[in-house]
Order: C-alpha cells, then sequence, then structure tokens
C-alpha cells in the first residue's frame, strides 16, 4: 500500500493513474487551492456529496469557515470574502465537503512539515507551469523556476522547504518523488535553475531518473509531450 501526497494535485491525475495501474494506496493529503479542480478531484476520486450531515450550517457559517482557508476562484488569487458571499449556500457546501473529503491542506505556501504525516512513500508535485511554457512565453511569462522568484513556476522551491522541514521535524523524507511539468523546463533558458533543484535532490539523498514522454505513446489521441522525474 503506497502512502501518497499530491502536492499541486489538481484534478488527482496522479491518483486516477494509480488507480488504473491497479497500485494500492492511500493518499494521505492534497495540496490544491483552485477550486474549480478541488471540486472537480473530489467528485472524481470520491463520487456524488452528502449534504445531509451538514444541514445545521447556515451560510454565514459556511462563508466564515472557508475564510480560513487561502482558496482561489482564479488560480492566481485568494478568494475575497465578499465573493464567498455570492455564492448560493449549496455551491459553498460543496466546496467545504470537498476540501475534507480529499484532505485538502490548501495553499502551498502555508504546508508546512509537521502538517504532513511521516513515512510518505511518494510525494507527488506538478508545479504550475506557467512561467515555463512556450504558451507562456507569447504572454511575456519568461521568469522561469530561479530559486526565490515570485512567480507561479517558482512555487517549485516550496517543496525544497517542505522537504527541509520534514527533515528538522525528525520526519522521513518521502522514498520516492515524482514530479511532472512542460519539457521546456529542460530548455536552454530554464536548465541551469533545472539543474540546480537536482543538485539539491542528490545532496539530500535521492537518485534522479528523467523521462520525456509523449501521451501519443501511451494510447491517448493527444500530441502532449510532457518531462517526468522520479
Amino acid at each position: 500500500m503506497l502512502r501518497v501526497v499530491e502536492t499541486f494535485s489538481g484534478i488527482g491525475s496522479k491518483a486516477k493513474a494509480l488507480k488504473k495501474a491497479n497500485i494500492q494506496h492511500e493518499i494521505l493529503a492534497t495540496v490544491e487551492w483552485d477550486i474549480n479542480a478541488i471540486l472537480a478531484y473530489d467528485l472524481i476520486h470520491n463520487g456524488p456529496q452528502d449534504f445531509s450531515k451538514y444541514k445545521e450550517l447556515s451560510k454565514n457559517e459556511l462563508i466564515e469557515e472557508l475564510s480560513k482557508y487561502a482558496i482561489s476562484n482564479d488560480g492566481k488569487n485568494p478568494i475575497k470574502p465578499r465573493s464567498l458571499s455570492i455564492m448560493s449556500r449549496d455551491s459553498l457546501l460543496s466546496i467545504l465537503i470537498a476540501i475534507k473529503r480529499t484532505k485538502n491542506l490548501i495553499n502551498i505556501t502555508e504546508v508546512h512539515g509537521d502538517d504532513l504525516p511521516d513515512k510518505i512513500d511518494v510525494l507527488t508535485y506538478s508545479f504550475p507551469c506557467q512561467d515555463l511554457s512556450i504558451c507562456g512565453l507569447w504572454h511575456g511569462n519568461v521568469s522561469g523556476i530561479k530559486k526565490g522568484i515570485k512567480n507561479r513556476s517558482g512555487m517549485l522551491w516550496e517543496i525544497e522547504r517542505i522537504l527541509y522541514e520534514l527533515d528538522s521535524d525528525g520526519k522521513s523524507l518521502p522514498k520516492f518523488l515524482l514530479m511532472e511539468n512542460v519539457s521546456n523546463i529542460l530548455s536552454k533558458r530554464h536548465i541551469d535553475d533545472f539543474n540546480q533543484w537536482l543538485k539539491y535532490l542528490e545532496e539530500i539523498g535521492y537518485h534522479n531518473k528523467v523521462y520525456n514522454l509523449n501521451a501519443l505513446k501511451f494510447g491517448v489521441p493527444q500530441n502532449r509531450r510532457r518531462t517526468f522525474m522520479i
């Protein structure tokens, strides 16, 4: 039974892959702040929601509870209480149920080593690609994953922080790390920063294997190349 933590979990493609491969696993926690992805993950992996257990919660109580989380409705900024207030009670309740059922820690920048369990077998990190991808380049997003940069793709380095905190808390590091991102991460523009990440992982004991894979080769009718690293 693999003990898995999915950071930048999206709709749970890693969990779906494990299911399709018939690999026994348990998702210990997810980390995702985009509301649409949170809802999709829950419905895909957990099925219909049961509202009956929460019928005593008023809309104001749901707004108060959800305001504690740094969730986002655009994937860029935390949602404001005013935006929550214009949602229906059922929509608010659905978000709260999804967070709880997916064991979602929400915002990667607020997740610490002591929030995660010990003895993780696999930690996945498909961090945002906007500042790496060729598509992003068309829109002026060329900042990449340089350490210390304040952009979406630079959140890769939150994983470094979390690994450091796990070690500092006396917890074992995950046995395996699984990265997925656009293949442009290996381009001349970004390769030095990517190599810095590899060097760090090697320094703390990991052995890195990088694979460039195309969905076309795996029965998917889409020409979609991605870089994976174990």
